[in-house]
């Protein structure tokens, strides 16, 4: 919606400048210089404004990706400290099966596809909210109906699974080099 404020701003400014060179050529006459000299100060006015306006939502934007960033760095920390005291309480469940024969892959993909579909029911419910949000903000802020683009619901998806992955790991990685004979007793 910026953007197109910003684009009206520079093509009023340039129908301003054709105007002003379109009456210099028909000769006219009687005070039209000073009338030319207002409106090219006008017109740099309105671009100048327009420009400003173009910086302050550029650093905005910027701003926005910061948070953005933190936000999922926070996450990705909250999800290794959930995975991390999920495998220490299960320390035992991991010792058994690794003393029975499950090798790491095995022992690793139960973890990954337990973060799997806690990412799934992250996402959807993130997702959900952020819609909701953004609808609620749109119309008593802006009094404008927000659209949520459909494609963005699998992008959420996956940036929810990918998080949540980088945040299991370090954690997982522990719990496969766990020895069982340790695990077993309680020591691990």
């Amino acid at each position: 919606m910026r953007t197109t404020t910003l684009a009206t701003y520079t093509r009023f400014a340039a129908l301003l400048t054709a105007v002003a060179a379109a009456c210099m050529g028909t000769g006219y006459a009687g005070g039209w210089e000073h009338d030319q000299e207002q409106l090219a100060q006008n017109a740099e006015q309105i671009r100048q404004v327009a420009q400003n306006e173009g910086t302050v939502l550029s650093r905005i934007k910027g701003l926005m990706l910061l948070i953005t960033f933190a936000a999922l760095f926070a996450s990705a920390l909250a999800v290794s400290a959930a995975m991390a005291t999920a495998i220490f309480e299960r320390r035992v469940e991991v010792g058994l099966m690794k003393a029975l024969g499950a090798g790491s892959f095995a022992v690793s993909a139960i973890f990954f596809a337990e973060a799997l579909l806690l990412a799934i029911a992250g996402g959807v419910a993130g997702f959900s909210a952020g819609a909701l949000l953004a609808h609620r903000i749109g119309r008593s802020i802006f009094n404008s109906q927000i659209s949520i683009e459909p494609v963005l619901f699998p992008v959420i998806l996956a940036i929810a699974v990918l998080v949540s992955f980088a945040g299991s790991a370090a954690a997982i990685r522990r719990a496969v080099k766990f020895d069982p004979v340790f695990a077993l007793r309680g020591e691990g």
